[in-house]
C-alpha cells in the first residue's frame, strides 16, 4: 500500500468520525519496527483486535440499516478502514516472523 493510498484512507476514516483536518492526529506506522502509533503512542496488538472489532459493528449496522442518513458512505468509510487495518496487521505480523 503507498503513502498516497494510506493517507487517503485515514482521511476517509476521519470524515466518518466527522474529523475535518487530520493534521493534528500523530499517527504513523513504522515499516522498520512493524510498530504502528496513535497520537505518538503505540498501539498493541489487543488493541488492534478491539478497532477491528467497533469497525465490524459498524459495518454491520449500517449494512443491516441502509435507509439510515449517509449510511452507504459511511459503510464504505468503515469497509475501507477495516481492510487498512487487517493490511497493516498482515504487515505487523509478517515482522513478528
Amino acid at each position: 500500500m503507498t503513502t498516497n493510498n494510506r493517507e487517503a484512507i485515514i482521511k476517509q476514516l476521519a470524515l466518518a468520525h466527522g474529523i475535518t483536518s487530520t493534521g493534528d492526529i500523530v499517527s504513523r506506522y513504522d515499516r522498520a519496527t512493524g510498530t504502528l502509533y496513535c497520537n505518538n503512542r503505540m498501539v498493541k496488538p489487543h488493541e488492534i483486535e478491539h478497532i477491528k472489532d467497533f469497525l465490524q459493528k459498524q459495518i454491520n449496522l449500517f449494512e443491516n440499516n441502509l435507509d439510515m442518513p449517509d449510511a452507504m458512505n459511511k459503510l464504505i468509510a468503515y469497509k475501507v478502514s477495516l481492510t487498512a487495518v487487517n493490511f497493516l496487521q498482515e504487515e505487523i505480523k509478517s515482522k513478528q516472523s
